[in-house]
């Protein structure tokens, strides 16, 4: 009887976290606005986060990419029309914004074809005006300066080691 007790135990500590904070989702459709070939989103505000793989439900074609909770991007074929779903943790009362964007030829490469921010109030949702993504500043690592960081430590760090070699 103790080892089935303790086995309960163990069971509900297991299972008990991943029941309090379950994960939903909510359908979206983007229309009416021309062809685009990838959507991003960024949470802005409240707790909650995107849940992997952030975008779900898409059209053949289309795969979504999860970098981290506070970032979720989707590309595939050219379209006009798509109905999704996108995947957020904790509770469906908890209040929070993030930012859509829809792009034509490639994120940041060719032109937002449509943008908005969605705020989530614990009941509905407002859905605000177009926002302009080059005038948003959103904490994107910087590719080209932090390999040159890395590349320069690591050229150091070899010289280093190499003058240690010579006094020896």
């Amino acid at each position: 009887m103790k080892k089935l007790c303790l086995l309960l135990a163990l069971g509900m500590l297991i299972c008990l976290p991943g029941m309090v904070m379950a994960d939903w989702s909510q359908g979206f459709n983007e229309s009416g606005v021309g062809n685009f070939n990838a959507m991003e989103a960024f949470m802005v505000s409240g707790t909650t986060n995107f849940s992997p793989p952030g975008f779900s439900s898409l059209s053949t074609g289309w795969g979504a990419v999860d970098p981290n909770p506070n970032y979720v991007y989707a590309l595939g074929p050219a379209t006009d029309n798509m109905t999704f779903s996108i995947n957020f943790t904790g509770s469906s009362s908890d209040t929070f914004a993030f930012d859509f964007f829809a792009w034509g030829k490639g994120i940041l490469i060719g032109s937002p074809i449509d943008s908005g921010e969605a705020i989530w109030n614990g009941s509905g949702w407002t859905i605000g005006g177009v926002l302009d993504p080059t005038g948003v500043a959103y904490n994107r690592v910087p590719v080209p300066p932090s390999v040159l960081l890395l590349g320069s430590g690591l050229f150091g760090l070899g010289l280093l080691g190499r003058r240690k070699i010579f006094k020896a």
